[in-house]
């Protein structure tokens, strides 16, 4: 690789690197300063989404496509959106108890989020819907 071309790719890895803290260093009085974070970050990724992926045919596939194939907690689920999605879906009763009860034990511990590495993957909840006291004569598939 030629040397402009390398020093080109460090000026840009520098310039999303500020990005980035300038992201995180966001301060609003209202409060809403980690919703705007969020918003900000989902248009970052969006963005290098769209140097990687630029014949994809839609936003979402770019997006999707870069996290999982370059996040290593891609495949890990979030309990509350996931008991959000499950709300009103009778055929999922069994998925929405077992993941209140999951929520019920985060809550009681000492733990004031979750923790990435501590979620559940889809692997691991259809094992646990199968294997469980939740067991039900439709296990749903979570793929």
């Amino acid at each position: 690789m030629n040397i402009d071309h390398i020093e080109r790719i460090k000026e840009v890895e520098t310039y999303l690197n500020q990005v980035l803290i300038d992201i995180h260093s966001i301060k609003f009085e209202s409060g809403n300063s980690s919703l705007f974070r969020k918003a900000l970050l989902c248009t970052f990724i969006d963005s290098l989404s769209a140097t990687k992926y630029s014949n994809r045919e839609s936003n979402r596939k770019r997006f999707t496509q870069l996290v999982h194939e370059n996040w290593c907690y891609a495949d890990r689920i979030c309990p509350v959106h996931l008991l959000k999605f499950c709300e009103n879906k009778q055929e999922l009763f069994d998925l929405r108890k077992y993941i209140k009860d999951f929520t019920v034990k985060w809550k009681s511990s000492d733990d004031t989020m979750f923790q990435l590495c501590s979620l559940p993957t889809k692997a691991e909840l259809s094992d646990e819907m199968v294997s469980s006291s939740y067991r039900h004569r439709n296990v749903p598939n979570l793929d």
